[in-house]
């Protein structure tokens, strides 16, 4: 094709210099889209992000990690450094155009071939589903430029890093920690449920009973479950929940007086409630805390000696409050002097109450128990079923007990003979 040399302005191909403006144009095109494409798509990246990968990533992972977190840390110089490189080439672009079509031509060129090949084309690369992988290709080139223009832009850097601060990790709150799990567990994973009528999800329902695709889905990608992020989600909560979210009132707690005697009725009764550990009331009233009996100590015990409760050794209680953080309620279950605590109002008064043996009543009476167990269920968000819960219908029928609450048992009649071979 022939432009020629007429007014119209056009360069003709037989010039000296056409193939060198030429080519000066395209270059400067794929300088701009370079430095355009890595500018948004290295200063996209999340510094947390980039660290996780390089910790725990896969070995490709960890490799083009590598490679960025050193560019990523000089945030203002790289930023600097792209951009200088970008204005050179779109400045440069209209001269070599200028010498080909003319000037209107070349502004509509230049604006076009900024636009789509310099900036939403590299743009929409580097920022794609391979991003990490484009910027730690194109690490190096980007390091030589760093180099190159580091006269002009380090100092540039130098009064941004010092009037803005430099660039550093994102701090997540609680609140931010639990709704970034949902996230990744509603993007990453196939929600699976238990099926009705299995609470627990016993073996091969909570473990093996998971789809093929979801496997997969979980092994390719990682992906975290929907009963890992219900825990994690349940500890982040737990520092909000309060003591008083958890307990069980004392009208709802199976108890025992000090003076019942320990007769055959009264241990099948104890052994049916299912409880490892038991409050022991005195006669004045349920509230009358003296201690909790531990279970596993009666099995020594003969019914036929009918002792009483008193006579038995009782664990003196932990006693906290009801507006105290379940987290720290947990360090102090750590420390193994009980795995109960009752609540009080006024926890300090109601020690020394205990101390001296004087009865809890009024303000100082407890509210209600709090368990080991119960901070495990508030941090799975899901109710613990163990053996006894799994078959209770089963047992109260053999035992001949009912249930008058959930936390009451009742003989109707005496149990059969067979049953004292338990004791």
């Amino acid at each position: 094709m022939d432009f020629g040399e007429d007014a119209s302005g056009y360069a003709n191909m037989d010039a000296a210099n056409f193939w060198y403006q030429l080519v000066g144009a395209v270059v400067c095109v794929l300088c701009a889209a370079f430095a355009a494409g890595l500018t948004v798509g290295l200063m996209s990246l999340d510094p947390l992000e980039l660290e996780v990968k390089r910790r725990v990533g896969t070995p490709d992972e960890r490799k083009h990690a590598e490679k960025i977190c050193p560019l990523i840390a000089r945030h203002h110089r790289l930023l600097v450094t792209l951009l200088l490189f970008n204005s050179i080439a779109n400045e440069a672009l209209p001269i070599f155009l200028s010498g080909l079509v003319p000037g209107y031509v070349a502004v509509l060129l230049s604006v076009t071939a900024i636009l789509i090949f310099g900036e939403i084309i590299p743009s929409a690369l580097f920022t794609g589903p391979n991003q990490i992988v484009m910027a730690a290709r194109f690490s190096g080139c980007v390091l030589f430029l760093m180099g190159l223009f580091w006269p002009i832009a380090y100092p540039i850097a130098h009064v941004l890093d010092r009037w803005l601060g430099h660039n550093s990790f994102k701090r997540y709150t609680r609140e931010e920690l639990s709704t970034l799990v949902d996230l990744q567990r509603e993007a990453g994973t196939i929600k699976h449920r238990r099926p009705p009528g299995t609470p627990g999800g016993g073996v091969g329902t909570g473990i093996y009973a998971h789809s093929a695709k979801e496997k997969e889905l979980g092994e390719s990608m990682r992906a975290i479950t929907v009963d890992e992020a219900t825990i994690v989600a349940g500890v982040l909560k737990c520092h909000a929940k309060k003591i008083c979210d958890a307990l069980k009132p004392m009208d709802e707690v199976y108890t025992l007086c000090e003076n019942d005697v320990l007769d055959e009725n009264m241990l099948c009764e104890i052994m049916a409630c299912g409880f490892s550990r038991i409050p022991v009331h005195s006669a004045r009233g349920r509230q009358d805390i003296r201690g909790f009996l531990l279970v596993k100590r009666l099995i020594v015990l003969d019914p036929a000696d009918r002792r009483p409760v008193r006579t038995l050794p009782l664990r003196q209680p932990i006693v906290v409050g009801p507006t105290g953080s379940l987290l720290e309620l947990i360090n102090v279950f750590q420390e193994g002097r009980s795995h109960m605590a009752i609540v009080s109002s006024c926890p300090d008064l109601t020690r020394q109450a205990l101390r001296t043996g004087k009865p809890l009543e009024g303000r100082i009476a407890p509210i209600g128990i709090i368990t080991l167990e119960d901070l495990f269920e508030e941090i799975l968000q899901e109710e613990i079923y163990d053996e006894h819960d799994d078959r209770v219908c089963g047992f109260f029928v053999l035992a001949g007990m009912t249930l008058s609450s959930p936390f009451h048992a009742v003989p109707l009649f005496p149990p059969p003979p067979f049953l004292k071979i338990l004791h």
